[in-house]
């Protein structure tokens, strides 16, 4: 019961962020053959709404009992933190339950992803390795897990803005004037982010809370770096928008 209730959580969590999100959920909730489960879904996904903060606490504090912290969600993947090791542990929610050779596929596309990042992006995209492992909150379900090396976001800060079109123009000022190369580092990110999306077609993922960061030392680093495919094309065009205003906005602070 635990973890069902987790898993809900983990599962509303993530989709309160969007309408076209909650749209989904609510369709899937709907169409569940257990009334029991509908019905615990549909008041957990009201609570969450209602109470995100609330909704949010109570999810990290089910992941403390199996030794993680929960850090948030993006639109594939629910990440937490192992509180022994230190790394991050992303799960991809709909991995859950598949047949393993579906598991194994995945994995498989996600690892041929980061290789090819890794060769547009160089040391910018934070390393990752990919994994099939049960749900690090239990029950049993076998799931793709990205795990990747903590980022203290604490002395760091995004251009990006989230679900806007814009950056934050008076960040970029402020990255340019106290981060030494960050005008730099942050223009070599957009060129190498306009050639990767030309020739692959996938594009980096900006959308989201400090998915990109720039560190004092002007140091930028995508902690996110599973690309976004040509399947999510709303998502794409808000990104190549993102970067477009990024590139401006330096034009504007660099004259």
């Amino acid at each position: 019961m635990l973890f069902s209730t987790a898993r809900v959580l983990e599962i509303n969590e993530a989709t309160r962020h969007a309408d076209w999100l909650l749209d989904g959920r609510r369709l899937d909730i709907s169409t569940h053959p257990s009334k029991a489960a509908r019905r615990l879904s549909q008041t957990l996904l009201e609570f969450t709404i209602r109470q995100p903060y609330a909704a949010t606490i109570l999810l990290d504090a089910i992941a403390r009992f199996k030794g993680v912290r929960f850090l948030g969600s993006g639109v594939d993947f629910s990440a937490y933190r192992d509180t022994a090791t230190g790394v991050v542990v992303k799960i991809k929610r709909d991995s859950a339950g598949r047949p393993y050779d579906e598991l194994l596929g995945t994995a498989e596309e996600i690892t041929r992803d980061h290789t090819t990042l890794t060769h547009y992006f160089g040391a910018v995209a934070v390393p990752q390795t990919v994994q099939i492992a049960e749900h690090v909150l239990g029950g049993g379900y076998q799931t793709v897990q990205v795990v990747q090396p903590y980022v203290d976001i604490a002395r760091t800060a995004t251009p990006f803005v989230v679900n806007s079109p814009e950056v934050n123009p008076e960040t970029v000022e402020s990255l340019v004037e106290k981060c030494a190369g960050a005008d730099v580092a942050l223009r070599e990110l957009c060129d190498r982010s306009f050639l990767h999306f030309n020739n692959t077609g996938s594009i980096i993922d900006t959308n989201g809370a400090n998915n990109v960061v720039v560190d004092t030392d002007g140091t930028v680093s995508l902690i996110d770096s599973v690309p976004i495919k040509p399947l999510h094309e709303g998502t794409q065009l808000l990104v190549l928008s993102q970067l477009r205003s990024l590139e401006t906005s330096l034009d504007e602070v660099c004259v």
